[in-house]
């Protein structure tokens, strides 16, 4: 018997309303989501990276991060993993029309906070799993 293990290089993240936390979904069931590259990718390693290296760079200098670099940082890393806005037709997020090449400023945007934090709670949530995965096999 041959086991496979395989992981998607890819998640699909439910938007929440930040009324009632109710997933948002149009009158035909399809729901409003967002797709970023797992923990597991290479590009998102890559983005986790390069943000990181940035922060270490700094750390060696008299001046430290500031909370805008670090905000700012997590807006382009998560900005780097999202790969595709999903029904997003006919929603009103009051900012515009939300197109992902502008995604990196949607997660800048101070009236968008709410929809920010979720994408950076699916991506931790993902790391979270997969560290408790690898973690558990050294155990059994």
């Amino acid at each position: 018997m041959k086991i496979s293990i395989n992981f998607s290089d890819q998640i699909d993240l439910p938007i929440r309303s930040p009324l009632d936390d109710e997933p948002l979904a149009h009158d035909d069931g399809k729901v409003v989501s967002v797709t970023i590259k797992s923990s597991q990718s290479k590009e998102y390693q890559t983005a986790k990276n390069a943000i990181l290296n940035k922060r270490l760079r700094k750390k060696g200098k008299k001046d430290i991060m500031s909370a805008e670099e670090i905000d700012t940082g997590t807006s382009i890393m998560l900005a780097a993993v999202t790969v595709s806005y999903n029904n997003f037709e006919g929603v009103d997020f009051g900012v515009g029309e939300m197109i992902v090449k502008d995604c990196v400023d949607h997660y800048d945007e101070p009236k968008l906070r709410w929809f920010r934090d979720q994408i950076e709670e699916g991506v931790a949530a993902n790391e979270l799993f997969m560290q408790k995965a690898s973690t558990k096999r050294g155990k059994e």
